[in-house]
C-alpha cells in the first residue's frame, strides 16, 4: 500500500490573500491545489471554501474558482490559442465582452499575440503557459489556483502576471519550487518526507 503524499497539513487562506506554496518536485504541491479545487478528494480531513463544505457544495464552489495546471489543460491541439479561448468562454458560459476585457492587459506579454494566432500544438511551452493563465484569468473568479505559473516564461511575462495578480482582489494560491522572487506573498512550505 502506498503511503499518503500529504499528511498532517492544515491551511487557512483569507479572502484576497496571496499565497505561495513552496516545495520540491514531488512534494504534493499540485495535488494540494487539485484538492482545493475539488478535482481530487482527500481520504481524510475537511475542506471548506467560502465557509461551505466541498463535500456538499462542490458545484457552487467550483463556479467561483479557476484552476490552471500545465499537465491537465483541456486545450485542443489543432485549434489556435484564440479558438481555444473562445471555446472556453462558451464552455464556462462567460460574458464574452467581460472575458475579453479581462484578457486585455495580457496584450503586452511578448508572446501573447503569437500564442493566440498559433495552433496549440505548435506553441512553445512558454506560449502554452500564457494560454493556460489566460484561460483561468478571463473567468475573473474569486479564487485563482495556479500550478507553477511561471515555468517556461520570460522575465517580462512573469513580472506582468505577478503585477496583475497583486493588483487584483482575487484570492491567489500558486505553487512554485522557487523560494524567492514573489514579494507580498505569504509562503507556506510543504514537504513529503516519511522519515521526518
Amino acid at each position: 500500500m502506498s503511503s499518503p503524499l500529504i499528511t498532517d497539513f492544515g491551511l487557512r487562506v483569507d479572502s484576497g490573500e496571496k499565497l505561495q506554496i513552496c516545495g520540491p518536485n514531488g512534494s504534493g504541491k499540485s495535488t494540494l491545489l487539485k484538492i482545493i479545487a475539488g478535482a481530487l478528494t482527500p481520504k481524510q480531513g475537511k475542506l471548506t471554501v467560502f465557509g461551505k463544505s466541498m463535500d456538499t457544495n462542490k458545484f457552487y464552489i467550483q463556479s467561483h474558482l479557476a484552476l490552471s495546471t500545465f499537465s491537465n489543460n483541456g486545450f485542443f491541439s489543432l485549434l489556435s490559442g484564440k479558438e481555444n479561448l473562445d471555446y472556453f468562454i462558451r464552455f464556462h458560459r462567460l460574458d464574452r465582452k467581460k472575458a475579453l476585457e479581462q484578457l486585455y492587459p495580457l496584450k503586452d506579454l511578448p508572446n501573447y499575440r503569437m500564442a493566440l494566432q498559433s495552433s496549440y500544438i505548435k506553441c512553445s511551452h512558454g506560449m502554452r503557459q500564457i494560454l493556460h493563465f489566460a484561460r483561468a484569468w478571463m473567468r475573473a473568479s474569486k479564487i485563482i489556483l495556479l500550478d507553477e505559473p511561471f515555468a517556461n516564461l520570460d522575465v517580462q511575462s512573469k513580472e506582468k502576471i505577478i503585477f496583475l495578480l497583486e493588483e487584483s482582489d482575487t484570492t491567489t494560491v500558486l505553487t512554485s519550487h522557487e523560494s524567492q522572487g514573489i514579494s507580498h506573498y505569504r509562503k507556506v512550505w510543504i514537504k513529503n518526507d516519511p522519515h521526518n
